[in-house]
C-alpha cells in the first residue's frame, strides 16, 4: 500500500465534568488535518487551547468522541491498537516524568521491542544501542539511569524509544520547551536528520512560533480546541489570514538571537 500518512476527519473529543458526569466538556472540536511521508505540521496555540489532548487522540491514547482517524487512507477501526500505537509513537514534554526511573536506558529504549515480543534480550539491547548512537548518545548509557542524564539527553533517550518501532508517524509534544536554547537547536537537528533518513511525518506541537517557523513546513493554528488557520508555514507566520493567529504573532516574545541565527532545517520541497 502506498504510504499516504495520517489524517484525522472531524476529529472530537470530550471530558465529563461536574459530579453528575452529564456535563460535557469539548477539549478538541471538528478537527481536520492530514500530514504526509516525509512532512513536518507544526500546531500552535496558547496553553489550553487542545493541542496535547489532540496529539493523544491521535495516539489513540484518550478515547475520541467522534470524527475518524485514518493511516494510509485505512480507517482506525480496521488497525488494532497494538499495529497503531507502532506506526505512530509519541515524544512528550516532560521526558523526566515519561521515563521509568527504575529501568535502565537500554531497558527503556527496548521496552516497545520487549513488549511486542520483537526478538530476544540481546538483538533488543542492540537496537538500543544503534538507536542511542543515532540521536547523538554513547552506546554505554544503556547501563544508565535517566537521573543520571540532563534534560537535553532525556529527551534523545524519548526519541530514541519512539524510533525503535520504526515508525510512520511521530507525534512530538512541546519536545524543547524545557531545554537550554544551544540543547533546543541540537534535537531540532536531530529530528531534522532522521527524518530526511526514514521519511518520517512529524506533528510538532509548541506554543513557541519561532521554534515551529524553523521547523515546519504547514501550520494549523488552534484556538478553543478548533484549527482556525492552516497553511504553508510561511503564509500562516508570515501572512496569517485569521485575527487569532495576528494576535498570537504580536502577543508572543520573539525567539533568542541564537536561535534565530541557526541555519533553517533543510526541508522536502513539495
Amino acid at each position: 500500500m502506498t504510504s499516504t500518512g495520517l489524517e484525522a476527519r472531524g476529529l472530537r473529543v470530550e471530558f465529563a465534568r461536574g459530579s453528575s458526569g452529564r456535563d460535557m466538556f469539548v477539549a478538541v472540536d471538528a478537527v481536520d488535518l492530514t500530514v504526509a511521508p516525509g512532512e513536518t505540521l507544526g500546531i500552535v496555540g496558547e496553553s489550553g487551547c487542545g493541542k496535547s489532548t489532540l496529539l493523544l487522540a491521535l495516539a489513540r491514547l484518550l478515547p475520541v468522541a467522534g470524527g475518524e482517524l485514518l493511516l494510509d487512507g485505512e480507517a482506525v477501526m480496521g488497525i488494532a491498537d497494538d499495529r497503531w500505537r507502532r506506526r505512530i509513537q509519541m515524544v512528550f514534554q516532560d521526558p523526566y516524568s515519561s521515563l521509568n526511573p527504575r529501568r535502565s536506558i537500554g531497558e527503556i529504549v527496548a521496552e516497545g521491542l520487549e513488549i511486542r515480543r520483537v526478538g530476544d534480550r540481546a538483538s533488543r539491547l542492540r537496537t538500543a544501542q544503534s538507536m542511542l548512537e543515532r540521536v547523538g548518545l554513547p552506546v554505554a548509557f544503556v547501563h544508565r539511569r535517566p537521573h543520571e542524564l540532563s534534560g537535553g539527553e532525556r529527551q534523545r533517550v524519548a526519541i530514541a524509544r519512539a524510533l525503535a518501532l520504526d515508525p510512520q508517524v511521530l507525534l512530538l509534544d512541546e519536545p524543547t520547551s524545557a531545554l537550554d536554547v544551544s540543547v533546543q537547536a541540537h534535537i531540532l537537528n536531530v529530528l531534522a536528520d532522521l527524518q530526511r533518513e526514514r521519511d518520517m511525518a512529524y506533528i510538532f506541537v509548541s506554543h513557541d512560533l519561532n521554534v515551529v517557523g524553523h521547523v515546519a513546513d504547514r501550520v494549523s493554528v488552534m484556538n478553543g480546541g478548533r484549527i482556525v488557520e492552516t497553511g504553508p508555514a510561511s503564509s500562516v507566520l508570515g501572512s496569517p489570514s485569521h485575527e487569532y493567529t495576528r494576535t498570537l504573532l504580536a502577543a508572543l516574545p520573539k525567539a533568542p538571537a541564537t536561535i534565530r541565527s541557526n541555519p533553517p532545517v533543510e526541508r522536502r520541497s513539495s
